[in-house]
């Protein structure tokens, strides 16, 4: 069941609404692993994947280098991003081995996720070709045009989609050949424009995204969580 299945972890942004020397993917937590080790190591210790590929920022290979523990970056092929993220996740699609049955990618700077929640994910694709994890919106949407509030959105069909998502390797990287030349900012959008269908799980609370400096006092909260009991965050 899980042969043939690659990973991909894209890791290759600049961190700018971070506003740190380091780039946050190599910042640590209570310093003492870096969000991007954090990340690499839970993967590997869920032993289901055929291949293991990080896309870095090839302008940070000193920091990957130097805050990613050898025993760690062994299993990992690097592959360097390139302008925006899909143009990294399009690197990382080509250097895949080509009898990858699905893909699943996710984001190096979002190490909260749960074995379950990995392991939804890859048998919703095995099933359905595409899955990814999505939490209901919480606040009320407005849209707003020249500093005013021009409408109230409905949120009944709105869901905040986080990573990672599944994919059906050979469809995934035919979309990409297709519309590679759009800015499109996640994968599920490129099975979007070819009228393929996404199948939704419900995604997980703790799964953050570490975007901003504030972010990281809730990592650390759960950082040190995952350290003391053997919860849903530990692999």
């Amino acid at each position: 069941m899980y042969k043939k299945i690659s990973l991909i972890v894209v890791s290759a942004g600049k961190g700018v609404r971070f506003d740190d020397e380091i780039p946050k993917q190599y910042c640590k937590f209570k310093n003492q692993k870096t969000i991007l080790e954090y990340t690499l190591e839970k993967f590997i210790r869920l032993d289901c994947f055929s291949e293991y590929l990080v896309v870095i920022n090839k302008a940070h290979l000193q920091f990957y280098e130097k805050f990613v523990k050898k025993s760690v970056r062994k299993y990992y092929k690097i592959i360097f991003g390139g302008k925006e993220r899909k143009d990294s996740v399009y690197n990382a699609l080509v250097n895949c081995s080509k009898n990858t049955n699905i893909v699943i990618i996710h984001d190096g700077v979002r190490p909260f996720f749960s074995k379950e929640l990995v392991l939804k994910v890859i048998n919703n694709t095995l099933k359905y070709d595409a899955c990814v994890p999505v939490l209901p919106l919480r606040d009320t949407i407005k849209k707003v045009k020249n500093g005013f509030v021009e409408k109230t959105i409905p949120r009944d069909e709105l869901f905040a989609v986080q990573t990672p998502q599944g994919f059906n390797y050979k469809k995934l990287l035919s979309a990409y050949e297709k519309w590679k030349h759009l800015n499109l900012t996640d994968e599920a959008w490129f099975f979007e424009k070819e009228n393929l269908p996404v199948k939704i799980i419900k995604g997980e609370l703790n799964n953050i995204k570490i975007t901003y400096k504030e972010d990281m006092i809730f990592g650390e909260y759960l950082y040190e969580k995952s350290k003391l009991s053997p919860g849903r965050d530990r692999i």
